[in-house]
């Protein structure tokens, strides 16, 4: 296109957009072997017993600190990336088994059933299995009886 000296064209400079500030942490937990910065919103949500826990008069509700003694930073780790809404993080057999612990300590239903859920599918049946679905309350797990193999 030619424009002539009478004839202009009007053009908008474009601005970047302002970028969104970012969401920080506002909790910390501490582990047996080292500390987790958290979002206290998203395991709240998901757990009525850290819902408790942060809401409460308590210390652990009054600070930005709580502790969880006997707890490993590793297991907190994956447990944290479990209640993302958009995990895509797999099970395997050992993960499934301290989620799951993680799950009915906290009050996760929701990741407790997912746990089953993989336990029953993908984790063949043996006397550990069934004495950690008996310990956790998992119905449908302790529903699976292995069976003997001249059946």
């Amino acid at each position: 296109m030619v424009l002539t000296a009478d004839e202009h064209v009007d053009v908008a400079v474009a601005t970047p957009a302002p970028k969104r500030a970012k969401i920080k942490t506002d909790l910390t937990v501490c582990l047996d072997d080292g500390e987790v910065e958290v979002h206290s919103i998203i395991v709240m949500m998901a757990s009525p017993v850290f819902e408790k826990m942060l809401s409460s008069h308590m210390q652990e509700g009054s600070g930005n600190h709580i502790r969880l003694p006997g707890k490993k930073m590793g297991e907190f780790i994956a447990f944290r990336n479990a209640l993302q809404f958009c995990t895509m993080e797999p099970f395997t057999p050992e993960t499934v088994i301290f989620l799951s612990c993680w799950a009915e300590e906290y009050q996760v239903g929701a990741l407790k059933a997912k746990c089953e859920d993989y336990l029953v599918s993908s984790v063949p049946v043996d006397g550990a299995s069934l004495k950690h679905a008996i310990t956790h309350s998992m119905e449908k797990r302790t529903m699976t009886v292995p069976r003997r193999n001249d059946e």
